[in-house]
């Protein structure tokens, strides 16, 4: 049994959209998630357990069948495909180059111009003398600045490479499910944030607005009927204690 630490519309929906692909393709072992439900509770107060997972206290935690946990989205994206993925559906030989560099540009760049709760973010709080986290902060300019000018373009770019739809091509890869969901913060996440605008717009990033489009129409990863919502979820995750 799997089980993923999760919380409705954070960057674990990665790991979770991934499963949903998976579970399409191929027979998995059980999966089950537990959502954090209360979010201001969570980003206020990390339980000690999920910080012995997961030093930065955040989701997506998975904790795999031999009761070893692992943290980073696209790290466990990576474990899940390597060991299910076995005819390399979602991650062609040809387009591993693509999945890795998206993994970490998304993951190491682009998602922290729509971050509420990085680490740093935790340490200046405290620094500052604690008070409950901010659960809808500001949008600066100097982070839109940077989607305007070097962001957006080269995503743009790197849809534009290849002839097709996806960012491999023809084909769905689980590259696009890595940009997906940054592609989601970037427009829902922007709207509720940024004054309702999305950042997506079709005027100066039509490949990438194109891309944003079509992914909506995706399996929906919350239909997975193993979720365990709860404002606090199991705090002993190893499956075997």
């Amino acid at each position: 049994m799997l089980q993923l630490y999760h919380i409705n519309k954070f960057r674990s929906t990665r790991v979770l959209w991934l499963v949903a692909e998976l579970a399409q393709l191929y027979r998995l072992p059980p999966v089950v998630v537990h959502e954090f439900v209360d979010v201001a509770a969570f980003r206020n107060d990390k339980p000690d357990w999920l910080l012995e997972m997961n030093p930065n206290g955040k989701v997506p935690t998975v904790v795999r069948e031999d009761g070893h946990p692992l943290f980073e989205g696209c790290a466990i994206m990576l474990s899940l495909l390597d060991r299910f993925d076995a005819n390399q559906i979602l991650l062609p030989a040809d387009s591993r180059d693509l999945f890795y560099q998206m993994a970490l540009y998304c993951s190491g760049t682009v998602d922290n111009v729509t971050a509420m709760s990085t680490p740093l973010q935790r340490a200046a709080n405290i620094a500052s003398g604690g008070g409950p986290a901010n659960l809808a902060p500001p949008v600066d300019e100097t982070r839109r600045i940077a989607w305007d000018t070097y962001i957006g373009p080269f995503l743009e770019d790197v849809v534009a490479r290849t002839p097709g739809d996806y960012l491999a091509g023809d084909t769905f890869t689980a590259a696009d499910i890595v940009l997906g969901m940054t592609l989601y913060n970037l427009e829902d996440g922007m709207i509720k944030r940024g004054g309702g605008t999305s950042w997506v717009v079709p005027n100066s990033t039509p490949r990438v607005h194109r891309l944003a489009q079509l992914l909506k129409v995706k399996p929906n990863p919350n239909s997975n009927p193993n979720r365990n919502p709860h404002p606090n979820p199991n705090p002993n995750p190893n499956p075997n204690p």
